[in-house]
């Protein structure tokens, strides 16, 4: 099977595709050719591990607010759509590799190779993962064969199917040696993470929580390049990490996580059933605060938190929350995952064999 991928540049855009694809490299016995079509930052990394065909449209845009500072970046996304450069760039590569299918994960480089795909008649799956809809997703969503939505999120048109937001759910193995190295006491373990970058917000909350918490339970806290209070990291079973590259092993090592409401983590906090305190960036208005409702909606053991100001009421939470044994030994016991990536990989296997059968 030859498959494109639009879209990229964050873990959210990036890390669904890349479970979904690892699902259809295992249903089809290894026999798939990807051509990624995103941008230069986090897809292209990933694609470059992964041994993945990659082209970084030169596309940029972000909703930025007219202001003297970021008339550039204006001036130069009005060029990009005058000179058409990321839409002949995706149509050289289009034409070139010929895919079956193009699987979109939205976010705005994902809009050359989509308009060009539709004059080329390739046929579109859409995959959001975000519970409120992105640009992208919305335009495409008539033009699309199906576009694949989080359960409990608000459809962008009619042709929608529900299913989870794939993981990259790390093995057993993975979770357990993570498990012994952030907690060798076999204290169950909460996890203060935002991201890569860290998250100032979530680091103060952690100096106001973790004192009280520091002795009954191990903690780990990735503050990533934001401030933290090193005093912190004296404390009984506290580690300070700036990072950490297998985030969902440790995610799953966890038996509670406070942390963004990105679609990435959120899938595996789903997965795993994991507990979880959630800061969403951007406030009410934003898709992370969409994120997490969806999650509250469903049911799922979280909790929307404002900031440090919440402490004591977080506190109480936390302890009534707080699971006793690591996520992936639950999920295990509740009969392991629902495996959306397998689905969608099938999906995408139906929606391919259809339009070559057509064709």
């Amino acid at each position: 099977m030859r498959l494109a991928v639009a879209g990229g540049a964050t873990g959210g855009h990036t890390f669904p595709a890349l479970a979904t694809i690892r699902a259809l490299r295992d249903l089809t016995g290894g026999r798939l050719a990807i051509l990624w079509l995103g941008s230069d930052r986090l897809d292209r990394k990933v694609a470059e591990e992964e041994g993945f065909l990659h082209v970084a449209l030169d596309f940029y845009f972000q909703r930025w607010r007219p202001t003297p500072s970021n008339l550039p970046a204006i001036l130069r996304f009005l060029g990009q759509l005058i000179t058409r450069r990321p839409f002949r760039q995706a149509a050289e590569a289009l034409t070139r590799f010929r895919p079956q299918l193009i699987l979109s994960t939205g976010g705005y480089v994902a809009l050359p190779t989509l308009v060009v795909a539709r004059r080329l008649g390739v046929p579109i799956l859409q995959l959001e993962p975000n519970a409120l809809p992105g640009t992208v997703t919305s335009l495409f969503a008539r033009r699309a064969e199906l576009t694949v939505i989080p359960p409990g999120a608000r459809p962008p048109a009619r042709r929608v199917f529900e299913l989870g937001v794939p993981a990259l759910l790390p093995s057993k193995e993975e979770a357990e040696q993570s498990f012994r190295r952030y907690s060798p006491s076999g204290r169950p373990l909460i996890l203060f993470t935002g991201g890569s970058q860290g998250s100032r917000q979530i680091n103060r909350l952690a100096e106001k929580l973790v004192p009280e918490l520091a002795g009954k339970f191990s903690i780990v806290i990735q503050h990533g390049r934001q401030e933290i209070s090193a005093g912190l990291a004296e404390l009984d079973g506290v580690t300070l990490i700036p990072f950490e590259k297998n985030l969902s092993a440790l995610l799953a090592a966890s038996s509670l996580v406070i942390s963004r409401a990105g679609a990435a983590t959120l899938a595996l906090i789903e997965e795993l059933r994991l507990p979880a305190l959630l800061l969403p960036l951007g406030g009410r208005g934003g898709h992370q605060y969409h994120n997490a409702a969806r999650l509250l909606r469903l049911g799922h053991p979280v909790r929307i938190a404002a900031g440090p100001e919440e402490g004591e009421e977080i506190l109480v939470w936390i302890d009534s929350h707080l699971l006793a044994s690591p996520a992936y030994q639950l999920m295990e016991l509740s009969g392991g995952p629902n495996r959306p990536a397998r689905q969608l990989a099938e999906l995408i296997l139906d929606l391919a064999g259809s339009s070559s059968q057509a064709g």
